[in-house]
């Protein structure tokens, strides 16, 4: 008698169509093995991704009632993470304090539909990582991607809520050709202070290959991975990748907020790559950009005449490393490859930049310093190579190079 809901005894299959009613099912097995009978039960709870909360039932019966008892489960699939803070009301409920809602969904991408009183909500909280706040939610209706196979929402205290519904977005198709998403902090999109970062060049300066149909650069200066996070920074390219476009992954020169280190791997590894893994697109890990000259960083030995700019494990290169390693990731070694390039520089080259800009270095160092803001930051000709060297690559790994490859990669085991 349940609408919607199925069983097949013969195969015992239990089909849940859209629309169906939410109901409590007990399906129960009986099976003869000589002259032993086995019989098991099991209870199935059915419900939908509609929610409507207070003590009254749901005038719609594709809703799933919840009250304020009802605390969240693996098992149950829906509920509250504290019920001690949630009271119910006839027609909704409120919380005494700050109050989170979960529901167990496949991960991928949401639309969300509430009628709350709370002015903002946040979502997607990192159980165990305290320093992720969440992401602000604001309005009736919004996205959501999930990577974690539960989808939260955390609501003001005070507040109240009435329904809830959550839709899964709508596939998206691969593209004719590919897209690239940058995620990373001012190495990646910067321009103050005479600066300029690699992904700010692209499209001004740096061409984006003919394999890709566009480039977004989704960096941001003075990010660390957890702020990054809960500034929705990482969700906004989860919402947009369409399946086969590449996303090069790179954050590390900041660690600003509190347990943010201690955090980093779970981050990077289960929401940054793992999410863009899940909806089909493609990770290209990237180690941190050439250490440049400062007052406190001077990479470069004057009495072997050689640079030293590959940040060896420092900036998370090597968790970095360990994420491309246990997912057979490609990985782009910024750092080498650019200290090959700068000791590879020759008086001649030296002189050569000096007659087409009209300078007057008169060594590589000076040269190359001159190239940089600071140990971190760089100019337009530093920024023009590294961009053209990132791109260039990811346009071999989609035409399928291996050259990248995690495992042919001499410094994947500088952990």
């Amino acid at each position: 008698n349940a609408k919607g809901i199925t069983f097949d005894a013969t195969t015992g299959v239990l089909t849940v169509q859209a629309g169906a009613v939410s109901k409590v099912l007990y399906v129960k097995a009986v099976a003869t093995v000589g002259d032993e009978t086995l019989t098991s039960r099991v209870k199935v709870n059915v419900h939908g991704l509609s929610f409507a909360f207070g003590s009254n039932d749901p005038s719609d019966d594709s809703f799933t009632k919840v009250t304020a008892a009802d605390a969240y489960s693996d098992k149950i699939g829906y509920g509250f993470d504290d019920t001690s803070v949630v009271t119910s009301e006839e027609s909704d409920v409120k919380g005494t304090a700050a109050y989170r809602f979960k529901a167990k969904v496949p991960n991928g991408n949401y639309v969300v539909k509430v009628t709350t009183s709370s002015a903002t909500m946040t979502s997607e909280v990192v159980e165990g990582v305290a320093a992720t706040t969440g992401i602000t939610k604001t309005g009736t209706q919004f996205n959501v991607a999930v990577c974690d196979g539960v989808l939260d929402l955390t609501f003001e205290s005070g507040s109240t809520l009435s329904d809830l519904t959550i839709t899964q977005a709508a596939a998206k198709a691969a593209l004719a050709k590919p897209a690239v998403y940058a995620i990373g902090d001012s190495t990646t999109n910067n321009n103050a202070s005479g600066n300029i970062s690699w992904g700010n060049r692209v499209g001004n300066g740096v061409a984006v290959p003919d394999t890709f149909s566009s480039f977004s650069n989704n960096g941001m200066a003075g990010r660390d991975s957890v702020n990054f996070y809960n500034l929705g920074r990482v969700e906004t390219v989860l919402l947009s990748v369409c399946p086969g476009d590449y996303v090069t992954v790179n954050m590390g020169i900041n660690s600003k907020e509190a347990g943010e280190s201690a955090s980093y791997y779970t981050l990077l590894n289960n929401y940054y790559v793992e999410g863009i893994i899940q909806r089909g697109a493609i990770p290209v890990i990237v180690t941190a950009t050439p250490l440049g000259f400062s007052s406190s960083q001077y990479p470069y030995n004057a009495s072997t005449g050689k640079f030293t700019v590959n940040r060896g494990t420092g900036a998370y290169n090597g968790d970095l490393r360990k994420i491309a390693q246990s997912h057979n990731l490609n990985i782009i070694e910024l750092g080498y490859y650019f200290e090959d390039y700068f000791n590879s520089l020759t008086a001649e080259d030296v002189a050569a930049y000096n007659a087409e800009n009209g300078t007057s270095f008169t060594s590589q160092v000076e040269l190359v310093k001159s190239w940089y803001g600071d140990h971190n930051h760089y100019k337009q000709y530093l920024a023009d190579k590294i961009g053209s060297y990132i791109l260039d690559s990811v346009s071999k790994i989609a035409g399928g190079s291996t050259e990248f490859n995690q495992a042919n990669d001499t410094h994947i085991n500088e952990q």
